[in-house]
């Protein structure tokens, strides 16, 4: 999983009521229609139920309001300080905030011919910084971010609920790789250790 899954709870709340709920008829028609084991299709309707709820829960909360956050930040004021007639100098450049706070650090004594310019420069950047943290709080941007993470966390775990589930037939592995390639769970993520013992399950129960 991408460090993106790390950004989403389903653990209590009607959440859960709701995935209890939906799993064991979904697990039931899959078992049903493609021989899979209904443990494992148990698993795969969780897992679906759970990426359900963080996809639904982004687009219509999470998405929406952190776009309505992020043009209330992009309507702050920038500040630009004049440096010998330089327009770089601006806290819409990272990259001069960035220097002029090194520069800033490395002078205690204010010895620098523009750091006057620069502690400016630095003060209007923070300042600035602390306003869209004040709208983040303010629009409940925070506390949706904290909860499109919890979900996110949730879904992995559900996830890799099914990445583990130990294989017994051709059926069930076909199932888990469908659904692990599905989810791109072999993005980054080295899955033979954990797909080796199911296909030692099935060999040695056919031969």
């Amino acid at each position: 999983m991408t460090t993106e899954t790390t950004r989403r709870a389903l653990f209590g709340g009607a959440g859960l009521v709701a995935l209890a709920a939906a799993v064991p008829a979904v697990a039931s028609t899959m078992s049903a229609s493609l021989g899979v084991s209904p443990a494992l299709a148990k698993l795969i309707a969780a897992a679906d139920e759970a990426k359900r709820q963080c996809d639904d829960f982004d687009t219509a909360t999470y998405d929406p309001l952190k776009a309505r956050t992020d043009a209330l930040v992009e309507a702050v004021p920038h500040v630009t300080v004049d440096i010998k007639n330089s327009p770089f100098w601006t806290t819409a450049e990272p990259a001069a905030v960035s220097l002029a706070r090194d520069i800033v650090r490395g002078d205690p004594g204010r010895r620098h011919p523009s750091s006057a310019q620069l502690r400016r420069l630095v003060a209007a950047d923070l300042h600035r910084t602390r306003q869209a943290q004040r709208l983040r709080r303010q629009t409940g941007l925070r506390a949706a971010y904290d909860r499109s993470n919890a979900l996110a966390d949730a879904m992995a775990t559900t996830e890799w609920d099914v990445a583990l589930f130990p294989c017994e037939t051709a059926a069930d592995l076909h199932a888990k790789l469908a659904f692990m390639t599905a989810r791109q769970m072999d993005d980054g993520v080295a899955l033979l250790d954990v797909l080796l013992p199911d296909a030692a399950r099935i060999a040695n129960k056919e031969g």
